[in-house]
C-alpha cells in the first residue's frame, strides 16, 4: 500500500482532514482504521486493533499544505484543456434488456439513458473541440467499454473480491463467529445462502455492470490523463408498479454527485481505504470537483428551467443544493482529478420524456442513425456555459 501514496506528502493537514470526514465518512469508519495526528496519517488494517500497519503519509501544519491547484482551476480558458467524458451505460436493445435503463410510454416510444447520454457526449464533444479542448470519450458505440463478453466474466473471481467486500456485513461477523477456524467454518461459509450468491449466476448483472465495466471506463479516463471528468447519466424515479413507465407528477430537477458518503461497510477492503485516503490527502482536487458540479448544476438549472435538487435519500450526504457526496464507484476510484457525475434531469418527467422523444436532428452512432431531439441542444448550451464559467479565474476557494 505504501507505494499508493507516495506522492501526496504535505497536501493536506490533520486539521484539514476532520472537516472533509463530514462529507467522506458517513458511518465514522475513519476512527476505527486510522489515526491522524501530529505531522501522519496512519492507516491500519485491523479495525479498531491499530496493530497491523498498511500505511502512513507525512501531512504539513495547519496552513502550510502543499500543492497547486488542478489545471483548470486556473487555466482560464477551455482551450487546451484535457476532458473526460463518460456516457453513462451503454443503450441499444441488447443492453438495454440487461442493465434496465431505458423508459416507455404507453404508445410504445423507448428511450434509452444509454443512447442519450452518449448523443450528449457527442454533441458536447464537438463544443468542446471547436474551442480547443481535447477530448476523449469513453465509449462510442451502444456496447459495453470492457472488452470481456457480458456471459464470460469470470463470476469465481468476482465472488471472492465480493467476498472481501462483504467482510464488515453483520452476517459476514456472524459466521466468523459461527466455528473455530478450519473445516467446521469453512463449511459453514459455503452453505451460508449470502456466499452462494456471490457466485451464483444472479450476480453477474452486478458485477459486470457496477464493476466489470466501469473498472474499465476508469483504465481508459486514467490512460488520458485529463484536467477533467464528466460522468453523464440521466435519472429517473419509478411511477408505480412500471419501473420503466413515464412519471405523471414527478417534479423534474438535476443534480450531480462527487466522491464521499462511504458507508462503514464499505471500508472493507485496502483497496477502498486507499482510494478514500488519496480523496483525503488531496483536498484541493476534490474541492475543485465540489466546484466543478456547482457550476454545472447551476448552469443546468438556468439552462434548462428546472431547479437544482434541494435533499436527498440517505444514500448521499448533501454538499449543497444540487451536489451531494456518494460512494460511486467511478468517483471513488478517480480521486487524482476533478470530476463529477451529472444526473442531467429526470427524463420519464411527462414534459422531458415528450421533449426528448421528438428526435429530429441527425446523429450517427456507429455508423447507424440515431436522431436526438432539439432537447440535447439545450442541454449541451447549459453544460458548456457551466464548463466556461468553471475555467475563469476562480475566487478565494471556500472552506469546508
Amino acid at each position: 500500500s505504501q507505494p499508493f501514496v507516495e506522492d501526496l506528502a504535505h497536501l493536506q493537514s490533520a486539521e484539514g482532514i476532520r472537516p472533509m470526514l463530514r462529507l467522506l465518512d458517513r458511518d465514522g469508519a475513519f476512527a476505527r482504521f486510522a489515526r491522524a495526528e501530529g505531522n501522519v496519517l496512519r492507516m491500519f488494517r485491523d479495525r479498531d486493533g491499530f496493530a497491523q500497519p498498511d500505511f502512513e503519509s507525512p501531512l504539513a501544519p495547519a496552513g502550510e499544505e502543499e500543492g497547486a491547484l488542478p489545471v483548470a482551476a486556473t487555466q482560464g480558458t477551455l482551450a487546451g484543456l484535457r476532458i473526460a467524458l463518460d456516457p453513462g451505460h451503454m443503450g441499444g436493445e441488447y443492453w438495454d434488456r440487461i442493465t434496465g435503463k431505458f423508459i416507455h410510454d404507453t404508445d410504445g416510444t423507448h428511450l434509452s439513458e444509454g443512447v442519450t447520454a452518449l448523443q450528449t457526449c457527442m454533441l458536447l464533444e464537438r463544443e468542446l473541440a471547436a474551442r480547443g479542448a481535447e477530448v476523449m470519450i469513453t465509449r462510442r458505440r451502444l456496447e459495453s467499454v470492457s472488452t470481456t463478453p457480458y456471459d464470460q466474466l469470470d463470476l469465481q473471481a468476482f465472488g471472492r473480491y465480493d467476498l472481501r467486500f462483504n467482510s464488515l456485513q453483520d452476517w459476514f461477523g456472524g459466521l466468523l463467529a459461527a466455528a473455530p477456524a478450519g473445516p467446521a467454518l469453512f463449511e459453514r461459509f459455503e452453505r451460508d445462502p449470502n456466499v452462494r450468491r456471490s457466485f451464483a449466476e444472479v450476480s453477474r448483472w452486478e458485477y459486470f455492470i457496477k464493476r466489470e465495466d466501469l473498472w474499465a471506463r476508469a483504465e481508459l479516463i486514467r490512460a488520458f490523463k485529463p484536467d477533467l471528468v464528466l460522468v453523464v447519466h440521466y435519472d429517473i424515479s419509478s411511477a408505480g408498479n412500471d419501473g420503466h413507465g413515464v412519471h405523471p407528477t414527478l417534479r423534474n430537477m438535476t443534480k450531480t454527485y462527487v466522491a464521499g458518503g462511504t458507508e462503514g461497510v464499505e471500508w472493507a477492503t485496502r483497496d477502498d481505504r486507499r482510494w478514500i485516503a488519496r480523496h483525503l490527502l488531496q483536498p484541493k482536487v476534490w474541492w475543485e470537483s465540489v466546484r466543478l458540479g456547482r457550476e454545472l448544476v447551476g448552469a443546468l438549472s438556468r439552462g434548462l428551467g428546472i431547479p437544482k435538487q434541494p435533499t436527498h435519500s440517505d444514500n448521499a450526504i448533501k454538499v449543497e443544493e444540487g451536489v451531494f457526496a456518494r460512494n460511486l464507484v467511478l468517483s471513488r476510484i478517480l480521486p487524482d482529478v476533478p470530476m463529477t457525475y451529472l444526473e442531467v434531469l429526470f427524463y420519464n418527467e411527462r414534459r422531458e420524456f415528450d421533449r426528448l422523444k421528438r428526435r429530429t436532428l441527425p446523429l450517427e452512432i456507429g455508423g447507424e442513425s440515431h436522431p436526438y431531439s432539439p432537447r440535447l441542444n439545450d442541454v449541451v448550451g447549459s453544460l458548456m456555459r457551466g464548463l466556461e464559467s468553471y475555467v475563469r479565474p476562480a475566487e478565494p476557494r471556500q472552506q469546508l
